[in-house]
């Protein structure tokens, strides 16, 4: 152990111990980063790109393992992974060399015109980078590291002094909800250019006045830390204490994979806490479960059009006797009855069709378990068209009876979220996108009604921003969403390229559209995307809405009822945590009961997965079963998943 360590190091073996203050201390040094005395040593490399840099440095010492593994490819994972590859027996100090993928390198320094600020995404994925590394480490219990600043090589041109800031809000925050009671953890950052040195000993103080890196105080220059190298900066702070490190909990829940294997085999395997896993082949009758699907909706399309004629008739006769009133207020409870009675049966059926009682007995015994309420769906994009939310059994329908949510299979490159900033879970921020193509009025009102109900939340802060018609321009829409939003909910049309579902998504006014790529620009996306596939009332009851020629839009695409499967995927791939969509075009006002209900239960701190479940039934107890728009809402991300700590 050397000085530094000494000097900071507790005096007693005190890990584990509950309520203990832990501690951060960060060393700047001028040097070569394999000349350090440190547990683990961290890296960078960019997918496709040969190794170079520090890390072709440090394979030197490694025999040419880290190059081996980039040339197969294994390193070329999502921005932020951490890939940690043993070094026991180089001949280097540290036991273990930790990997950080920064992505593409096109993409981490993409100069994107729709960005005010062209550094914006980069200095957040420095600050994603920060964060992954911080919480890895703390994972497999290494708490001395030393590494050289990500992201400020000769050729990025990024800002050191920038760079280090963002880099250590990240780290500290990594540390804040990772490192383990009573520990000290140890950064070292290494630098062999004097005037970069400097720099990032400016972007250190900058973050210290700025609080981002907490109460850390500079010590001064202390001890030796390297072979041959001497005097390194040293900096401390005090990370806050608590009874045990806090942790996001993976609740008990079922995960149900559902994929299309060879000549139309389904195959279905499930997994439950503690459990082996089950797997199953059984021949997928599309057809039938196309058909029930339909059924389904055809059913919808007749209870509507008989609820909006027996509405309408009881809003002209809201003046009239009171025998009348009654009559059709039965008449609407009949109907409500038969349909749930009707959506029981189809779901039924489905659950029957899905899971044959011969060969999938034992995956239903584990699906009609008391204890299922949380239910993962793993999908590709076949068994992504099968409406598993109106499955129902015994206990019910599923969407009103299991906390669901879907994962799809994601080809291609997939970022990972960034961490919510500091002070974030006390708030709920909420960005309000409707009528953008000015063609649904009723929506706009429904809109302002979220507005009103979302203020007089007294439970958290929440903090709303809202364009509404003409106002949902491109140019006004991408700088907002650039600052952080818990919650982007979007009601309008969706948009469809057939040759490039990359350039489909959200029709904005003036014929804008926001796409999954421009999301993917974003420093940080929203943690929640709440997409409205928006029509009236009249329109519903009539068998839905035809392609509208007054709305403006790029002229090879297509107006889409709802938003297409690849563009979600595209969306879920660009780090949207949690999307909830509609299947079909909902009624305005359950679009609004349901954008309610759901925020409700998000701000009272409930995951996302209970809030949609939650919020399907206040919509009924308002609105009857026959309003089966509620039924369109499904959840893509874990179910558990939450925006606001409870």
């Amino acid at each position: 152990m050397n000085e530094t360590d000494q000097a900071f190091e507790p005096q007693t073996p005190i890990s584990g111990i509950r309520g203990v203050t832990r501690r951060f201390v960060l060393r700047l040094v001028h040097g070569d980063l394999t000349r350090r005395r440190a547990d683990c040593f961290v890296i960078n490399h960019y997918a496709g790109l040969q190794v170079s840099g520090v890390a072709r440095a440090v394979d030197q010492y490694m025999g040419g393992t880290i190059n081996r593994l980039a040339a197969r490819g294994v390193l070329d994972t999502p921005p932020g992974s951490i890939y940690f590859v043993p070094a026991r027996y180089a001949p280097i100090s540290a036991d273990m060399v930790a990997v950080l993928s920064m992505g593409e390198y096109e993409r981490f320094l993409a100069q994107d015109v729709a960005l005010s600020d062209a550094n914006s995404y980069a200095h957040e994925q420095l600050r994603l980078f920060g964060y992954r590394v911080a919480t890895s480490c703390c994972e497999v219990d290494l708490r001395n590291v030393a590494s050289s600043l990500h992201g400020t090589g000769q050729n990025t041109q990024l800002d050191p002094l920038l760079a280090t800031r963002y880099y250590l809000a990240g780290y500290v925050q990594g540390l804040m909800e990772s490192a383990h009671p009573g520990e000290t953890y140890f950064l070292t950052l290494v630098e062999l250019d004097a005037a970069k040195l400097e720099q990032i000993r400016q972007g250190i103080e900058e973050a210290i006045e700025e609080g981002v890196v907490g109460t850390m105080q500079g010590v001064g220059i202390i001890g030796t830390d390297a072979v041959g190298v001497s005097e390194p900066r040293v900096w401390m702070v005090d990370l806050d204490t608590r009874p045990e490190p806090e942790q996001i909990r993976v609740p008990r829940h079922l995960r149900l994979g559902s994929l299309l294997h060879g000549n139309n085999q389904l195959k279905l395997s499930i997994i439950g806490t503690g459990s082996a896993d089950q797997v199953i082949f059984d021949d997928f009758s599309a057809g039938s479960i196309n058909s029930l699907h339909t059924l389904i909706q055809q059913s919808n399309s007749d209870i509507l059009r008989d609820l909006f004629e027996l509405e309408t008739l009881q809003n002209e006769t809201a003046d009239g006797d009171i025998e009348t009133r009654s009559a059709i207020r039965h008449k609407l409870q009949i109907v409500n009855d038969e349909s749930k009675e009707q959506i029981l049966v189809y779901g039924n059926a489905l659950f029957d069709q899905l899971f044959d009682p011969t060969v999938a007995g034992s995956i239903r015994q584990r699906l009609q378990a008391r204890d299922a309420k949380t239910l993962l769906l793993r999908l590709d994009e076949s068994t992504a068209t099968i409406p598993w939310e109106l499955l129902a059994d015994e206990r019910g329908l599923f969407a009103l009876t299991r906390n669901i949510g879907r994962q799809l299979e994601l080809v291609g490159q997939v970022r990972q979220p960034a961490p919510r900033p500091d002070g974030a879970t006390r708030r709920l921020r909420v960005l309000i996108v409707a009528n953008p193509t000015g063609d649904l009025p009723q929506v706009e009102v429904e809109a302002r009604r979220i507005l009103e109900q979302l203020y007089a939340l007294e439970s958290i802060e929440i903090q709303l921003t809202a364009l509404f018609g003409e106002e949902a321009q491109l140019q006004y829409l991408i700088p907002l969403l650039k600052e952080h939003f818990d919650i982007f909910h979007y009601a309008g049309h969706a948009y469809f390229h057939p040759e490039r579902p990359n350039e489909s998504g959200l029709l904005l006014a003036n014929g804008d559209v926001f796409t999954a790529d421009m999301m993917w620009a974003l420093p940080t996306p929203p943690g929640l995307v709440f997409f409205n596939a928006c029509e009236s009332a009249a329109a519903a009851a009539a068998q839905g809405s035809a392609r509208q020629e007054s709305i403006a839009m790029p002229e090879e695409g297509e107006y889409a009822i709802e938003l297409p499967l690849g563009t979600v995927s595209a969306l879920l791939r660009a780090g949207t945590q949690n999307f909830i969509g509609t299947t079909w075009p909902v009624e305005d006002h359950v679009a609004a009961e349901m954008a309610i209900a759901c925020y409700a239960e998000l701000a009272a701190g409930r995951s996302v997965g209970e809030a949609l479940r939650l919020a399907r039934h206040t919509t009924i107890d308002k609105l009857g079963f026959g309003h089966f728009s509620w039924a369109s809402y499904l959840l893509y991300g874990s179910p558990w998943n939450r925006l606001i700590n409870s």
